[in-house]
């Protein structure tokens, strides 16, 4: 393996790191339309395509930047 400048260790698989907006990106470009259900103790749940993720995911990491 090759280190980078970074000290980071560049894997033989990809070239890009494995972080969570690609794997939600990656997810919504695919299957997008597919619903992901989340189950809450209360008996509520909440359901989201993993396009809307995305979206939710860019809106949260805008405000953080602000």
């Amino acid at each position: 393996m090759e280190k980078l400048a970074s000290g980071t260790l560049k894997g033989g698989m990809q070239d890009f790191s494995l972080t969570v907006d690609r794997v939600i990106s990656h997810a919504a470009r695919w299957h997008g339309n597919r619903e992901v259900v989340s189950y809450y103790d209360d008996g509520s749940e909440d359901r989201l395509t993993y396009h809307e993720i995305r979206e939710a995911a860019a809106r949260l990491s805008n405000a953080l930047l602000e």
